[in-house]
């Protein structure tokens, strides 16, 4: 018979010993946690809308000049099916990039989403940019796969890639896809800056509306959600804009990865990027800010709650609809806009343009409460109200409570002759002049 050894101190199961049991333990305790966060666009969207609880069917965006409604379902289903076609019908993919050089359009939202869908970059171009510009940004290297384009600005977009990549080159040509009505047909001989293009200018044309109905028939795009260190590197959107240096202007350009994108944005909003689990413990929140105005369809949270954080929204009231000129081109616009609208709930009306007209008859219809104007359009407004008299526009503007702003002139000089003409109506600056994020700082 064997003899029975003594245990040895500090090795027994009793005490925390090294047995089977134990040694998996250990070794499961050494393994790196599952990875369950979600780190790239579009997916972080999606998910932040979903734990805002809105009720199915909510309007989120509404296009002012033809009345097109778009609610969640409609802009997740446009942009699945848009990213279908730019991966089966323009050859667009991780790694490649789409360009937008247009006026204000609303799709110009979709197509930014659907790019991320397929791992692709925005290109965010100003609509007023010189050919001679544009030559300056873009090379055959680093030619987009396709330009997203308004028709009068087509033919700049088919005169730099003339010039860039000629087709006797032999290289594949970017393709074009304009906004609006179909695009048959060739623009007139003056849009644009460049005048008529070449007609060797690029490869094919299609409609916007075409690719939201192309290759019904294929399966739709699906990858694996962007992990972290993919989401560090993986390049959601750059934008070109105007920046002033000393007496004159030039071309900036701002590239942002889909981590640059959602840290950007939470940094902002004083907020952890992260998106804990419903069950988990609650973090520390920050006071909502004490002098932010309720809007009438908008009830105040609960005490102390912070406006940001989308599991204090879960339930809550729907956001009131908001008026906006659509600024997809100046710098940030773009995806502050998207992630305003799927990570705070913000609904918007939007117009190409400011016309004061046109924007009482829209407060009256679609009763805004909110409206987001900058300086020089709440000055257009005051006009207005003064040269048609403030009684007869008084009852279209009735709804309207607040004025976002991001400029403190525009508080500090024009609220007094506002409140004048319609003293229910508060002028409110904020950080980028939206209605659903923190309110600006007096002092930086």
């Amino acid at each position: 018979m064997a003899p029975v050894l003594p245990a040895r101190a500090g090795r027994t199961l009793a005490n925390g010993g090294s047995g089977p049991a134990t040694g998996r333990r250990r070794q499961q305790a050494r393994q790196p946690p599952r990875d369950t966060a979600t780190h790239g666009l579009p997916e972080y969207l999606y998910e932040r809308y979903t734990r805002l609880g809105y009720p199915p069917g909510v309007t989120l965006l509404i296009d002012a000049q033809t009345g097109h409604e778009l609610s969640f379902a409609d802009i997740k289903l446009h942009a699945e099916t848009l990213a279908t076609s730019l991966a089966a019908g323009l050859g667009v993919g991780p790694g490649a990039s789409v360009a937008v050089l247009s006026r204000a359009n609303i799709d110009i939202l979709i197509v930014a989403i659907a790019a991320w869908t397929v791992c692709a970059s925005v290109v965010v171009l100003p609509p007023d940019v010189l050919i001679g510009e544009l030559h300056g940004i873009l090379t055959a290297e680093h030619l987009p796969r396709a330009f997203f384009v308004s028709r009068d600005l087509l033919p700049v977009a088919q005169q730099t890639v003339a010039a860039i990549v000629p087709r006797e080159s032999g290289r594949e040509q970017p393709q074009f896809v304009v906004f609006g009505a179909g695009a048959g047909g060739p623009p007139p001989r003056d849009a644009g800056a460049g005048g008529p293009p070449p007609r060797d200018a690029g490869g094919a044309i299609h409609s916007i509306r075409d690719l939201y109905h192309m290759h019904r028939r294929s399966q739709p795009f699906a990858r694996a959600p962007l992990t972290q260190s993919e989401a560090e590197t993986h390049m959601a959107i750059v934008y070109y804009y105007y920046q002033r240096v000393g007496d004159g202007l030039t071309i900036a350009s701002s590239p942002m990865s889909h981590r640059n994108v959602i840290d950007n944005y939470n940094s902002s909003l004083r907020r952890s990027p992260s998106l804990p689990s419903r069950q988990s413990p609650p973090a520390r929140r920050d006071a909502a800010p004490p002098n932010r105005p309720a809007t009438p369809h908008t009830p105040p949270r609960r005490p102390g709650a912070d406006p940001s954080d989308p599991d204090e929204a879960a339930g809550d009231c729907v956001q009131a609809l908001a008026f906006a000129v659509q600024r997809p081109h100046a710098a940030f616009r773009l995806h502050r806009t998207i992630m305003n609208i799927f990570c705070l709930g913000a609904r918007y009306l939007f117009t190409h343009e400011f016309d004061p007209p046109r924007f009482a008859v829209a407060a009256a219809r679609h009763a805004i409460a909110c409206a987001e104007l900058t300086s020089a359009e709440i000055q257009m407004l005051i006009a207005y109200l003064r040269g048609v008299g403030a009684a007869s526009a008084a009852a279209l503007l009735a709804p309207l409570r607040f004025v976002y702003t991001e400029t403190s002139e525009a508080e500090e000089q024009l609220a007094a002759p506002l409140a004048e003409l319609l003293p229910r109506v508060s002028i409110v600056r904020t950080r980028f002049g939206s209605y659903v994020e923190p309110l600006a700082r007096s002092h930086p």
